[in-house]
């Protein structure tokens, strides 16, 4: 098995509270991304799954514990790691081709540099001729799609998403996640992993090659479950139908007992 892109080991984070003792949000968490692979983080609220993924990308530094990418310590962000929010969290005062420049800017690239992974994002999105629009223009799944962009225009090798498809409707969140799926696959995108905070097991199962499940209070891994289905996937089959209610089962539980030292 190929080296990790990035891991967790025995990371913990806990949040200051106004009165009393810090909460304690994760507790010993031990997990491996491996190359061109995508996970799904599930669990009931209380489980640290946004929490989780922002250790993952840098935004926040865990209490104890390590997080590595290709094997080296991460001080600070991780600059080869792509994030799309819930939120879309785009810039409004800027159009869709100033908020992807104004995330590449910190890398140091050339003029011309910038100009060319600003076109190339927006074309696998499916942005081409929004570019100059403000996201007070766009639509939600519009506006998600320029999430994505200026998430892949950094190159990453690791996409992490915090339920970005909650604020849509169903059928277009399927086809914004089939979409995702497409962009992940393409020969034109460096070839990366995807680490995506799910809204259900159903979607979980659709997306991921492995499942891991979070129980909560604090966040802790109750189990990871690997997905054999191939793809593409046919949601009607009794095979995913199967897994979903194995990983409901795994969420609803008070009797599964922690499994933080699962690395693989």
């Amino acid at each position: 098995m190929q080296d990790p892109v990035c891991e967790v080991r025995h990371v913990a984070q806990q949040l200051a509270q106004p009165h009393g003792p810090a909460l304690r949000v994760l507790d010993d968490i031990n997990l491996a991304i491996h190359p061109q692979e995508v996970v799904a983080l599930v669990g009931p609220p209380g489980s640290g799954k946004s929490t989780l993924l922002r250790i993952l990308a840098g935004l926040v530094a865990p209490a104890a514990g390590e997080v590595r990418y290709h094997d080296c310590p991460l001080h600070g962000t991780a600059l080869r790691a792509g994030f799309v929010f819930q939120a879309f969290a785009l810039y409004p005062w800027l159009t869709v081709r100033e908020n992807l420049v104004s995330a590449l800017r910190p890398l140091g690239l050339t003029a011309p540099e910038i100009r060319q992974r600003a076109t190339h994002a927006i074309e696998l999105v499916g942005l081409t001729g929004l570019e100059d629009a403000y996201p007070y223009e766009l639509t939600s799944v519009v506006k998600q799609r320029a999430g994505i962009a200026r998430a892949l225009v950094m190159d990453p090798d690791i996409l992490l998403m915090d339920e970005p498809f909650g604020r849509l409707d169903v059928v277009t969140a399927d086809r914004l996640r089939a979409q995702v799926l497409e962009i992940w696959r393409c020969p034109r995108v460096r070839p990366m992993s995807i680490v995506m905070v799910c809204h259900d097991a159903h979607e979980a199962v659709a997306v991921a090659d492995r499942i891991v499940v979070l129980g909560a209070n604090p966040g802790h891994i109750r189990s990871i479950i690997v997905n054999p289905l191939l793809r593409p996937r046919d949601e009607r089959c009794p095979e995913f139908s199967h897994l979903v209610d194995e990983i409901d089962h795994s969420i609803v539980s008070r009797f599964d007992s922690p499994a933080g030292n699962d690395t693989h």
